[in-house]
């Protein structure tokens, strides 16, 4: 998805009571719209898989309108800072975190390849879905850029999903052997990863149930091409995932001395 139909996406979510609805839902908090695939219990899993306390700085790689962001700071204290290349998300970001009157949360543009920060910045980054193996030709540098405005003994967290197109592939699937993992390993990052293929079937369930009810009113808030885009990407991740052509991975990867 380009920047601009993200921002265009973002902007009509904001507005329309019927992506409230669904978010409320499908991720089961209020406060805001969600725009990625982090289900209520993955949340869970990153928060206890990546320990923050209130000293700690942290970069949202790809954060969108920075709903994880201010979720995080409200749950651990963490500084967080939001980076993406949808400028109207970012805006968006950033209004709702000065709202909330959240000084410790900040947005700045900037490209995953080409992070606008100095070395070594950060304790940490979560970097959720936006590393897709069909839109960098290797991950490996997507990955080398964002650990190296990490800290010596930092974490990048990374949500990922493999996905295969064809049966010879399938050892792509398995969480040792993604593109991801590939990545990691040829940059010598020490790794380990949780497997959410259970969660992810859920959370699609949970997405098409959600948007089948609110059908009629995304019509009337005038935004039935994002229910049609919506429910063709569930109907999608559902037919791979029964077809077992994907599986969802949260990867830890340490910044070695």
């Amino acid at each position: 998805m380009k920047p601009t139909d993200f921002d265009n996406w973002m902007i009509a979510g904001e507005k329309s009571t019927a992506y409230r609805l669904f978010c409320e839902s499908v991720y089961q908090a209020a406060g805001g719209c969600q725009y990625n695939m982090v289900a209520p219990d993955q949340r869970k899993a990153l928060l206890a898989a990546l320990p923050l306390t209130e000293d700690m700085t942290v970069l949202d790689a790809g954060c969108g309108t920075g709903w994880m962001c201010r979720w995080l700071h409200e749950q651990t204290g963490a500084h967080m800072v939001g980076m993406d290349t949808a400028s109207a998300a970012l805006e968006i970001g950033g209004n709702q975190a000065a709202a909330k009157g959240a000084e410790n949360i900040r947005f700045v543009w900037g490209d995953i390849l080409s992070p606008p920060f100095p070395p070594a910045t950060f304790d940490a980054a979560i970097c959720i879905d936006s590393l897709h193996a069909q839109f960098f030709k290797q991950l490996e540098l997507p990955v080398k850029s964002l650990a190296g405005v990490i800290k010596t003994a930092g974490t990048m967290a990374i949500f990922f999903n493999a996905l295969i197109s064809d049966d010879s592939e399938k050892q792509r699937l398995e969480g040792d052997k993604t593109h991801l993992a590939e990545a990691l390993s040829t940059l010598g990052l020490p790794y380990e990863y949780k497997d959410l293929s259970e969660s992810d079937k859920g959370f699609w369930l949970a997405c098409r149930a959600a948007m089948q009810e609110l059908r009629e009113l995304f019509i009337a808030d005038g935004i039935e091409d994002i229910y049609i885009a919506g429910w063709n990407e569930a109907e999608q991740a559902l037919d791979d995932i029964s077809s077992e052509r994907r599986r969802r991975y949260l990867y830890l990867a340490r910044i070695p001395d």
